[in-house]
């Protein structure tokens, strides 16, 4: 067989591509070189000992190898062929010998296997068909030229014909040894009632404008689309997109692509894969504001590190964005989401960095107002507005710790919806540190942000171990250090929410999180009474009261104790009068952890 560069030949099951045809120095005969689909199977990249013979599309530096010619190649099928050996059990001309089979020592007609044979044979009456890693070398086995002006041969010609009859609504050729483009879009052409056409990990050698014709042609079907790791770039991806207008899905992961230079002229397409390429910012992006009809858009594992922009961009039509596996590292690079996209109702940010953050969830449900549902789950009206209560609560944290007028403008900045969300909650109440004298204390008004949170602080005692604390005695098993969190927490949450917070900001399984309720009052558990014998051991009272009586409350009288179990009752139910609404007041809540 004559060999010719981009040429598709598989060898031991793994396919690859010509990119050269010619002889190596110091090296006898001639060789062929070829750029494995599989990048990792070559051992150089077209370079050979200084000297670059071929360059492989994939940036691998083990993507190429040297073969000789005379390597024997796997057999290559035609399209038709392929759909028999995939689908009909016996071969070409051959009658399969009739089995007996034997149930309870009786024999059973076979007619029923028969008749399923007799339907799989019927090739024309499928409707899904996977053709996938067959070695299809186009539609009868051996490519065509499509030289300028020629006419399609009888040899395609009645495959084609053949097609034409068929039901298939879906075709899956990925993985195979097709050379052009013309060939896939003949095929496609000729079939009536094709929806999907999955064409991924083949290798096309370019876009030909073919003058060819298909004999036949309908109104055009094919919805989704699927170019995966075919390695084109996305202005090749949109010229072949733009064969078919009512495109609705195109896919077009694993293609390397950075950029993109013009968008497909598929007016009705909603649903657009980039998901493991190479897009490192939304102005990358740009063309596809201009799709009137865009929905979907995924950009799954892109080395994405903001969505921010330094140029005005809008995608005026997208209502779902995922942007999973990115490498966005905070929560304010979110920021530009409601401007770029304003119609954003489902968002996906799992495995970024932010998504580790604390009340990362949280946080970026009341950032965003327009989402209803986020990394799968819908978010309810009760969700967003303990979120974003929360939100504000960390925002109020952040203006009270400001040094200055021009600070705080600059924290507000970073929290576009803080004005909005003090219309619908209330504006709270800021203890400013600047331009601020001290006063009596101070509770908020009823119907405000203030008056809905209180703040705890979380308080839990770590093991240290032997020896990594100075001055403490060796011997002992460890000593234990005091950790307090502080947080303004909504008191509308239930108690699950509560051990839920706890859990994530102290690193532990929910399960063995335990809370236990600090409160005011003190129980006597000593053994000596007042002189009139007026108190019985167990009376409750008041710390002032324990020290006016001249006792120590650390010696002779206990603080009341009450564990959080978690209910669904909420987390204001739980707390003294006095302490919600109050900026002063703190809710002492111990943590432990007890495995169960």
């Amino acid at each position: 067989m004559e060999h010719y560069v981009g040429q598709r030949c598989s060898y031991q099951g793994e396919r690859c591509t010509v990119r050269f045809v010619g002889g190596i120095a110091n090296k006898s005969g001639q060789w062929l070189g070829v750029e494995w689909d599989d990048p990792t199977k070559g051992r150089h990249d077209g370079t050979y000992e200084g000297t670059t013979y071929f360059a492989c599309k994939h940036p691998s530096r083990t993507a190429g190898s040297f073969i000789r010619p005379s390597r024997p190649q796997d057999p290559a099928n035609g399209l038709v062929e392929a759909m028999e050996i995939k689908y009909v059990s016996s071969s070409k001309g051959l009658t399969r010998d009739v089995e007996i089979i034997e149930i309870s020592g009786k024999t059973v007609e076979e007619v029923g296997f028969e008749k399923i044979e007799r339907q799989l044979a019927g090739l024309t009456e499928l409707k899904i068909v996977v053709l996938d890693s067959l070695r299809i070398r186009g539609i009868t086995g051996v490519p065509m030229s499509f030289a300028k002006h020629e006419a399609i041969t009888s040899d395609v010609q009645q495959p084609l014909s053949w097609l034409r009859q068929t039901k298939i609504e879906e075709l899956d050729l990925s993985r195979n040894l097709f050379e052009h483009w013309d060939e896939i879009y003949l095929v496609s052409q000729s079939i009536p009632r094709l929806q999907i056409l999955k064409l991924a990990g083949n290798r096309f050698c370019g876009l030909r404008t073919s003058e060819l014709e298909p004999t036949y042609k309908h109104d055009d079907q094919l919805k989704g689309l699927h170019l995966d790791d075919t390695l084109l770039d996305f202005n090749t991806i949109s010229i072949i997109a733009s064969l078919y207008p009512n495109l609705a899905t195109l896919t077009a992961s694993y293609n390397l692509i950075s950029s993109l230079t013009s968008a497909p002229s598929t007016p009705r397409l909603r649903h657009l894969d980039l998901s493991f390429n190479r897009i490192s910012n939304l102005l990358c992006l740009a063309p596809l504001a201009s799709l009137p009809e865009l929905k979907s858009l995924s950009l799954r594992s892109n080395p994405l590190t903001t969505l921010n922009t330094t140029q005005p961009l809008i995608f005026p039509t997208i209502t779902h964005l995922d942007i999973s596996s990115t490498f966005l590292p905070s929560l304010p690079s979110l920021n530009s989401i409601p401007s770029i996209f304003p119609k954003l109702s489902s968002l996906l940010t799992q495995h970024t960095p932010l998504s580790a953050l604390s009340s990362a969830s949280l946080l970026t449900i009341a950032r965003l107002g327009t989402i209803r549902e986020f990394n799968y789950s819908s978010v309810s009206m009760a969700e967003r507005q303990n979120a974003e209560l929360y939100y504000m609560s960390t925002i109020v944290q952040q203006l009270s710790d400001a040094e200055s007028l021009e600070q705080e403008r600059d924290f507000l900045t970073e929290h576009s919806r803080w004005h909005e969300l003090c219309e619908l909650h209330g504006k709270p109440t800021v203890q400013r540190k600047y331009g601020q004298a001290k006063g009596k204390e101070e509770v908020y008004p009823p119907g405000t942000l203030g008056s809905r949170v209180a703040k705890f602080v979380f308080i839990m005692a770590s093991h240290v171990d032997e020896g990594k604390v100075s001055g403490e005695k060796q011997g002992e098993e460890g000593v234990k250090r005091r950790i307090a969190r502080t947080r303004i927490v909504p008191i509308a949450i239930s108690t699950y929410q509560l051990l839920g917070l706890v859990a994530e900001m102290f690193g532990m399984p929910f399960m063995d999180v335990r809370l236990v309720l600090e409160t005011e009052e003190f129980d006597f558990l000593g053994d000596e009474a007042d002189g009139d014998g007026s108190e019985d051991i167990g009376d409750f009272v008041d710390e002032t009261a324990a020290k006016s009586k001249g006792r120590k409350p650390q010696n002779e009288w206990v603080r009341r104790e009450e564990e959080m179990v978690g209910s669904t009752k909420p987390v204001g139910d739980w707390l003294p009068v006095g302490f919600v609404g109050s900026p002063n007041k703190e809710v002492n809540i111990r943590v432990e952890e007890v495995k169960r």
